[in-house]
Order: C-alpha cells, then structure tokens, then sequence
C-alpha cells in the first residue's frame, strides 16, 4: 500500500492488491450514492515534504566517563599560617629548642658534660670536668645572660685561685645580669678534698641562682676558713650588688652555705631549704649593707649570721628548727638590722642574739625551748646591746636560761609574751634607762622579772597576775632611780578572820619579794575602809606588816579584808 497526500494535506491509502473499496455517500437530497473503486498499483514517490516543528526536550541522559585530566593550572597565592602544634616529646638528652636560654648544660649518659648554645643550636664545649666547662659559658657571657641546666649530677672540683687566693669550683667575674637555673633535679655536687667556693662570684652584679641543690659532701671535705678562702656552696667577694639566691636547697656544706663578703647592697637570699650544714647556713659578713634573708627553712642546721659592720640589714619569716648548734640561731654584731616574723624552735644556742650599739627592731618572732644546752646568763633572747625596740615577741620555755636578757642600755622591751623560763622570765642585767612596758610575763622560774642592779630602769603596766613564780617581780639591792608600778597581778591578797574589836590592829603577811619592799599600799573592803583613819606598814627582806588604825567612835567588822596589799619599788 502506498500512503498519497494531496494539496490538501489529506493522505490516501492505496493498495497495490487488487482490492474493492464500497463507498456509500450521503448526499444534501437524500439519495445515496454507492461507489466502488478498484485499488490501482502503487505510485511513484512523492516530493520530500516540509520539516515539521521540534517536538519538546526529552530527559537528559545518564552521565557519560569522565576525560581525561586537563594541564596544570598556575600556583595561587599562600594562605595565612596556621596555630603551631603542639611540641613532641624530647627523647632522653635531647637538646631543647633554641631561644630560651644562652646556654644549655647537660650530661651525657656517659658521663661528659656538654654546652649547647642557645643562638644556633651548636655544642659549643663538652667535657668530662662540669666546672671546667660551665665556667667556659659563664666568662662568654659579658653583656649577660641564662645558663640553663638539665637535672642531672654535676660534680664541682677546684679549678684555681682568684689573686686574692679564694679556691673556687664556678667563678663569676666583672660580670653583670647572669641567671643560673636548674631544671627540677639539677645537684652540683662538691667534689672529695676539693675544700672550695662551688660558685664564687666576685665584683659582678644583678646575679640570679635559682633552683639549684647544693650538695657539700662535708663527709669527705674539710672545715676551712683561710682569709676569703672558705669551704662553702655560694660566696661573694667584692662590689656584688643585687644578688638573688632562691628555691635552691644546701646541706652538707662544711663552713657557710651562703656567704656575702665585701661591699654589697641589695642581695637577697629567700625560700631556699637549708639542712644538716656545720656552720651557719647564711651570713652577711662586713659592708654587706640593705640586704635580706627571708622565708628560709633551716632544720638541722646552724641559722643566720649577721657581723662585721654590715648594716640595715632584714631577717624576715624565717624558720629555724632543730638547731644543732650551740651558737644562736640568728645572731647579729651588726647596726639597724629587723629581725621579724621569725619562728625558731628547739635551738640549742640561744634563739636571737643581738650585740652593738645600732637601732635594731625585733618584733613578731615565736621561740620555743631555746637556749637547751646553755646556762644562765644566756637565754632564748640575748640584748648584749643599747637601742633594741622589742615588741611582739612570743618565748615560750628555755633550757636553764632565761626568756630575755638585757645587757645593755635604752632598749624597749614592750607588749611581749614570756613563760615557762627555767631562769627569769625577763632579767634586766646591771645596766640603765631600759623600759620594760605592758609585757604579759607569768610562770616563769624563779623570777617573772628581775632588775639587777639596775639604774633609772621603768617596769610598769605588766602583767604577773596567776603567775606561779616564787617572786614576780623583784629589784636587787644596789641599783638606784628605778620604777616599779602599776603592773598586774603584782600584789599580795590576804583574808583576816575574827579580828578583836580594837583600837589597833597589826598583822604580818609574806610579799614575795628578793628584797625589801620600799612602799606598800593596801586597800580594804568597804565594812573596814568606814572603821579605820588609816594604817603604817613596815617590811622586812621576807614580810610586810601593816597596822590599822580605828576611827572614834567605829569598830572594826568581826571579819576585816584587805583586798590587796601591793609591794611597790618607787623610789
């Protein structure tokens, strides 16, 4: 069958078969026309026909492999830096990262000490003698600088003499603004038979040691004091202005663990540990001037040592503990030191010893059984000096010694508590113009306190009330223009029962005194005070007696008191 179209766009079947087709037509009139027509064969092709519109888009289709990868394109511009990570773990004597320190020192575990430098990261010097090397470091650093150490031993042997003939293991010289400082764990050992200054620094200024153990090993070194030359853990020589020692610990040093020598202000030695040292742990010797031990912890050791002409000098919340030495636990030759806050329990020297003429402050400070192997005239507090001001102070107990001893002239002694002494709780000791002022002194044996000999000495306002002392307060005979008055508790009280109706009344009563009394004044209950026109009173070494006298016309109560007869030394 072929398809034709006419003009008109109309499409006619024909089949090439010979086949009849029966039209039937309607027509306008009614008739019906019945054609038949016979198919012919199958005509030529007709002309192409025009395009016909694009129909709609279909869906797209599934994605097709990918090509290949084109050309590399230019690089971009970098991006800003990102937070640095954290660091990684050193393996064992690793060097550290550069930057922090001028030198870093450390061992290896063989036993050779090296220097890194802390520029370029470079060892600068290794050696198996630690001093040796470390003063290597030290001399390179003119315009200052930090000396870092790892934990470890190092042993410090001698290594010369200064042209003065100090013996030194480290030597600081005409330098300014070194730090020394330890890693947790770094100990400079002295070497056997080295007998020397492990760190000397001389003439050099703004000095820092801190966190350093400083071992002595006094075991195999000797006790040596020759001119400067000492065997000691830290000494300075010459102008060494500002130094700071602190957080360092020293034990077994055969003479000083600190040492200040020569002109110096402004050093300070502070919360360092000393213990089982055989002679004073730190000592501000001549011109050492405006300087200060302070927060220290010293046990089984000596204690502090200021003398020469060192002066204004501090001694501030230290504590001493078990003090092995039979040499004060703070003691002072010097001028206008203050020795404050300061704990010192079970010494067997005496607890503070101050001697000279200077201006000196001692307050705040708590001893407790000083003075254990000494015998009187010491004490847990000796003024061998004019000019103290002590005030504040806690003494509690002694060995058989006395609680404070002054053996000078013009020192205030004030606000002071002072007991359970085995000999005197305060002795004024033959000297003048000292004022003993509202002190609490009680308990004490066999005087809670003494003026011996004393000349134009002032005892007022203190307190022996309760005291179980034999004497309270006692003026020996051969002084001259001292004042005892108005203090508390400083008084007899005696209960007369069943006195006889009389015009006269005597009675004796012991008042406790070394000596005589020189002015006696009683006071009576109200019932007797109304009977009687007055008393006379008479002392011996041992009594006072006391008559009453009755007024005309009264009779004395069946009971008289007299509330309190108080022996006085008022000259």
């Amino acid at each position: 069958m072929r398809i034709l179209k006419n003009s008109k766009g109309v499409s006619t079947a024909i089949f090439a078969a010979a086949l009849i087709i029966t039209i039937l037509v309607s027509t306008s009139i009614g008739y019906v026309v019945s054609m038949q027509f016979a198919l012919g064969p199958t005509g030529a092709k007709g002309d192409k026909g025009d395009t016909g519109s694009a129909g709609p888009t279909g869906p797209t289709g599934a994605t097709g492999p990918a090509g290949p990868t084109g050309p590399t394109g230019a690089t971009g511009t970098t991006g800003a830096q990102g937070s640095a990570g954290t660091n990684g773990v050193n393996g064992a004597n690793a060097l550290q990262p550069i930057g922090a320190y001028s030198f870093l020192i450390g061992v290896y575990p063989n036993g050779t000490y090296y220097a890194q430098n802390g520029t370029d990261g470079s060892i600068c010097w290794s050696s198996i003698d630690a001093a040796n090397m470390i003063n290597h470091a030290v001399a390179s650093l003119t315009q200052g600088g930090t000396i870092q150490f790892k934990n470890g031993t190092y042993t410090i042997n001698n290594e010369g003499t200064t042209v003065t003939t100090d013996w030194y293991g480290i030597y600081l010289h005409n330098l300014k603004g070194i730090t020394l400082e330890g890693e947790a764990g770094t100990n400079f050992v002295m070497g056997n038979n080295q007998n020397v200054s492990m760190v000397l620094i001389d003439t050099s200024s703004n000095v820092t040691i801190n966190q350093i153990s400083f071992n002595g090993n006094k075991a195999n070194n000797m006790y040596i004091v020759s001119g400067n030359n000492e065997s000691c853990a830290i000494q300075a020589i010459g102008n060494c202005n500002f130094l700071t020692v602190k957080n360092c610990e020293f034990y077994n040093v055969c003479v000083h663990a600190v040492i200040l020598r020569g002109v110096a202000t402004g050093d300070l030695i502070t919360q360092n540990h000393f213990h089982d040292n055989a002679w004073y742990d730190i000592a501000f010797d001549s011109n050492t001037e405006n300087s200060t031990a302070s927060y220290n912890y010293i046990e089984n050791s000596v204690g502090i040592e200021f003398y020469g002409s060192a002066a204004f000098n501090s001694v501030l919340y230290n504590t001493i503990l078990n003090q092995s030495n039979t040499h004060p636990a703070i003691q002072g030759y010097s001028f206008a030191e203050q020795i404050i806050g300061n704990k010192i329990i079970n010494s067997q020297g005496d607890g503070i010893y101050t001697e000279g003429s200077g201006i000196e402050t001692i307050k705040d400070n708590y001893l407790q059984n000083c003075a254990l192997s000494k015998s009187f005239p010491d004490g847990a507090m000796y003024l061998y000096g004019s000019n103290k001001i002590v005030t504040g102070n806690t003494i509690i107990g002694t060995g058989a010694t006395s609680g404070l001893i002054i053996r000078g002239d013009n020192n205030l002694i004030q606000g002071n508590t002072i007991t359970g002494c085995s000999s005197y709780g305060i002795i004024e000791y033959s000297h003048s113009n000292n004022r003993i002022l509202d002190n609490r002194v009680y308990n004490n044996t066999p005087y809670d306190i003494r003026l011996l000999t004393s000349v134009n000495c002032t005892c007022m306002f203190n307190d022996v009330s309760g005291s179980t002392a034999a004497t309270k307060i006692s003026r020996d005979t051969g002084g001259s223009g001292n004042i005892i008055k108005y203090n508390t508790g400083f008084v007899t009280e005696n209960t007369v029962l069943n006195i006889a109706n009389t015009t006269a009344t005597t009675f004796a009563f012991n008042h406790g005194l070394a000596s005589t009394a020189n002015s006696v004044i009683c006071s009576f209950d109200s019932a007797t005070a109304q009977a009687i026109q007055g008393y006379t009173w008479s002392s011996t070494t041992t009594q006072v007696t006391v008559t009453v006298y009755v007024a005309s016309g009264q009779t004395l109560p069946a009971t008289m008191t007299i509330l309190s007869a108080d022996e006085k030394y008022i000259p």
